[in-house]
């Protein structure tokens, strides 16, 4: 288990649900995870308990990551989500990520997919687009996406 402060003991009950609302099924085989819009470590230390949590239940997801609120990481931050993922990789078939129109986000996120060692992934510019990516992919009906 990887090393991150305990959000627990500077975060309150609502900010801690607020952070794990940020990673949820948007479709039985659809993960998304928001990123946290403020590069904190305690929202990261949150969301790496989610993943652990939905981990468990042992099912195969598309992963959809939405960095369009993130600010530029920090190369801890960076090497701290780089370990989670390699630490949950297993769990997803396949990746889309969202980065908006910033280039820093987009060049980061590019480095941390491939340190990782993913293979199956796509760069979106709005998460309308790589939802209706990912239903596809699934060949699950678009309606409502």
């Amino acid at each position: 288990m990887m090393e991150l402060p305990n959000p627990r003991e500077t975060l309150s009950p609502a900010e801690i649900e607020a952070c794990r609302h940020r990673i949820r099924f948007i479709h039985d085989q659809i993960l998304l995870w928001e990123g946290s819009p403020t590069g904190d470590f305690r929202h990261l230390a949150v969301s790496y308990e989610r993943l652990l949590e939905i981990q468990a239940l042992g099912k195969k997801l598309v992963l959809i990551v939405d960095l369009t609120d993130c600010p530029r990481p920090t190369a801890a931050y960076r090497k701290a989500v780089q370990r989670i993922g390699m630490e949950v990789k297993h769990m997803f078939f396949r990746g889309a990520v969202v980065t908006g129109r910033s280039p820093f986000i987009n060049i980061a996120a590019k480095i941390i997919i491939t340190m990782i060692g993913y293979r199956t992934y796509s760069f979106h510019a709005t998460l309308e687009d790589a939802k209706r990516a990912c239903f596809r992919e699934l060949n699950l009906p678009l309606a409502g996406v």
